[in-house]
């Protein structure tokens, strides 16, 4: 057989690939890079959900005396996970993550503050104050350009080379057409299946444009799933896929935190309901952008309405919003009155917000029963008044009346996703694995083709964690599969 030609092959450059692309060069391995778009750092390049990542434990918690400890992470992630995700890659996670910080740092990439995302959420996410200077992408570039990695943009992966039980390296195309690529260790990051909405809807029963929405930042048109299936087609098992979907109104009054900061009061736990008028959840689950879509996706439409009267909205500004997300930061008094706001969003034809004088009126433009509504706005009063929420439990201090008069406001939600994760099985060294949890030789999948750790929830209690999968496994994953080339024989697997 024809000896590899480079060491360690990575295909897909987005966070994940250009990590592991710059730890195998640091131990010493040939390396080349394959993009299918005419760029480096995938999606996330210049996206604020990238200026970061997840860490435990680093030298800044430590210094800040911020975060859960090892023990205390790895406990909340797997209880999130109901005990389903690997317990040993969760763990590599975790131990390692403090680690990638200093990688981090060493490389020039420095991080400004650690924060959690929402409040009562966990400050493990190290961000940036400039994400725009220098871009992470640029620094593990320079880096990795430096230490000899080739770099082919515009060149497709079409299939994995597998050879004796042994994957060495793939079949690719450019402009100048077909060309292969042998290697001894195969990293796949290829960013899941975001961009196809054939694949959400098989995976997911989610379809895009009817009960999804993705702000324009996600869509993510590169990431066809094609990486998944060249893994499977090599031998790889498959791991629980989802989508890491979020509470959203649709564009343009959405974001990547799913609602534009002016428009923060429907954000709240005020009054939600379904499309036949129905309260279904205590509403303070709004704190949460993953949990608040698991309630919306179990209600007709995967919908739900929030609905806010000028009263609520006055009460909101004036006393300061009970939740708030990372970058939608109000002090009292300086968030603007709703009214115009929607007004403007109703008169332009922006169908997922609504102004009602009456509650009649605001039953007839969504399409829920008055009837019902009015039974349920009457209910959800009363409660308030006496501070006792008896049908959802919901906390006092939340509890306000929408009161008799209008206007009335209503608000839409719908789901929004950032990406795919999972679908791969891997272990803790990114290595791919079998239906019966063994190595394939020579395979490794990093990013969100195997970011099967979550169960099937993101959890935004640990905000950067997509982001600290990339960057921590995709770092392990290159020294890894560098270590592989340097003893000079396949990676079989072995006792894991």
């Amino acid at each position: 057989m024809t000896e590899p030609i480079i060491d360690v092959l990575v295909i897909g450059a987005g966070g994940a690939g250009l990590t592991a692309a710059v730890s195998a060069a640091q131990a010493g391995a040939r390396v080349v890079v394959v993009e299918k778009t005419d760029y480096l750092g995938g999606p996330y390049r210049i996206n604020p959900g990238s200026i970061g990542t997840f860490a435990v434990e680093s030298w800044m918690q430590q210094t800040r005396h911020l975060g859960p400890s090892l023990a205390e992470a790895y406990r909340i992630l797997m209880e999130h996970s109901r005990w389903r995700a690997d317990g040993r890659v969760v763990s590599a996670l975790l131990r390692n993550s403090a680690s990638t910080v200093t990688w981090f740092n060493e490389l020039g990439i420095t991080f400004d503050h650690v924060i959690a995302y929402y409040n009562g959420a966990q400050p493990v996410w190290h961000i940036r104050d400039t994400p725009h200077d220098p871009v992470i992408a640029d620094v593990l570039e320079r880096h990795a350009r430096a230490l000899g990695v080739e770099f082919l943009l515009n060149t497709r992966a079409l299939r994995l080379i597998t050879r004796e039980g042994v994957v060495r390296g793939a079949e690719l195309e450019d402009a100048d057409g077909p060309q292969t690529l042998l290697a001894r260790s195969t990293v796949l990051a290829t960013g899941g299946y975001q961009g196809n909405p054939d694949l959400i809807e098989r995976y997911t029963g989610l379809r895009q444009g009817h009960d999804l929405f993705t702000f324009e930042m996600f869509t993510h048109p590169q990431h066809q799933g094609e990486g998944l299936q060249m893994a499977w087609d090599a031998g790889a098992g498959t791991s629980p896929t989802m989508l890491e979907t979020y509470i959203y109104l649709p564009d343009p009054f959405g974001g990547p935190g799913g609602t534009m900061p002016e428009l923060s009061a429907f954000r709240q736990a005020g009054l939600l309901v379904n499309d036949n008028g129905l309260r279904f959840v205590d509403e303070s689950v709004m704190r949460n952008p993953a949990d608040a879509a698991n309630a919306v996706r179990c209600q007709p439409g995967s919908h739900a309405y929030m609905l806010l009267s000028d009263r609520v909205d006055r009460q909101l500004r004036e006393q300061g919003l009970d939740f708030q997300l990372f970058g939608m930061h109000h002090a009292p008094g300086s968030l603007a009155p709703l009214a115009k706001q929607v007004q403007s969003a109703v008169d332009s034809g922006y169908r997922f917000l609504f102004r009602a004088d009456t509650l009649g009126e605001l039953a007839a433009q969504t399409g829920m029963p008055a009837d019902q509504l009015q039974a349920t706005v009457a209910e959800y009063d009363g409660a308030c008044a006496r501070g006792v929420d008896e049908g959802f439990f919901k906390e006092g201090r939340y509890l306000r009346p929408l009161g008799p008069d209008g206007p009335y406001y209503a608000a839409k939600f719908c789901l929004g996703s950032y990406g795919s994760a999972g679908g791969v099985a891997t272990d803790e060294y990114g290595r791919a694995l079998d239906e019966r949890r063994r190595p394939v030789p020579g395979l490794y999948v990093i990013g969100r083709d195997a970011a099967h750790v979550f169960g099937d929830t993101y959890p935004f209690v640990f905000a950067g964690l997509i982001q600290g999968l990339s960057h921590t496994i995709g770092r392990i994953t290159g020294g890894h599969a560098a270590l592989v080339v340097n003893r000079g024989t396949p990676d079989r697997g072995g006792e894991r």
